[in-house]
């Protein structure tokens, strides 16, 4: 029972099929109205006017995607495959990395075998020559024996494939991180105005910490120009204050 479910959770269509389910919650995740940004109350009134709209907004959480039971088990599903995929490949990539030149006695019969390629040596072919090549070309080479070479390239490229999905894990921690440290306050300030994070209209509040005590000026307003001289963004230039002094500056 434990092998099945082993060799189920490393399968490739495993992979495919979670990773396709993410991408298609990611865009709903996009499509439909999301309670930190539209805010809590406004999704409550949108599932109130209808049975289906309560039914993906509210009993699937879909108006509020982070939190949805389905997104957080699917993407529990899709990191617990990555983590048996690293244990899987893990141990047979060191194995192959540390692998040792193999004699030339294993190199003579891995010759004779039957996915083996023959061919007539050229006259005054000398291995030193095809190794010379061979290091040209990017090889490392070995001489098990006098009759055999051995040639490899790239050896731990095979590392790619564990950094690729060691990298996730970086991802998730900041994703997580983004989403219960992160708190969004909405205000309206004009240049010389101070503004306290207790005045602003809050849209989310942080599950770790809540609403910080921020307070800044807004200093300056500057227009951005491309080249041509057109206006293509605004650059805000904030004084943080702290201890209700001046502290460090900002340009947004």
């Amino acid at each position: 029972m434990k092998k099945k479910l082993y060799r189920w959770l490393i399968s490739i269509k495993v992979s495919a099929l979670l990773m396709t389910t993410l991408v298609v919650l990611f865009l709903l995740n996009v499509l439909v109205p999301q309670a930190r940004t539209h805010g809590a109350e406004a999704i409550e009134e949108m599932a109130a006017e209808s049975a289906i709209k309560h039914f993906f907004l509210v009993d699937l959480g879909f108006g509020d995607m982070a939190s949805s039971p389905i997104f957080i088990a699917t993407m529990a599903l899709f990191f617990i495959n990555l983590t048996a995929v690293l244990v899987n490949r893990g141990a047979s990539t060191a194995k192959r990395i540390k692998a040792k030149v193999p004699s030339e006695a294993k190199l003579m019969r891995q010759a004779k075998g039957k996915d083996a390629l023959s061919y007539d040596r050229p006259v005054g072919w000398e291995p030193e020559g095809a190794a010379s090549v061979l290091k040209k070309l990017g090889y490392e080479v070995s001489r098990p024996g006098e009759q055999t070479l051995f040639a490899e390239k790239n050896r731990r490229a095979l590392l790619g494939f564990i950094a690729f999905h060691l990298s996730f894990f970086p991802m998730l921690g900041g994703g997580l991180l983004l989403y219960y440290t992160r708190s969004d306050v909405v205000t309206v300030a004009v240049e010389g105005q101070t503004f306290n994070s207790a005045d602003g209209r809050v849209h989310r509040v942080a599950s770790w910490g809540g609403v910080p005590d921020a307070e800044f000026t807004l200093v300056e307003v500057e227009p951005m120009m491309d080249e041509q001289g057109r206006h293509i963004q605004l650059a805000a230039n904030l004084a943080w204050i702290e201890d209700g002094k001046p502290a460090r500056g900002t340009t947004m």
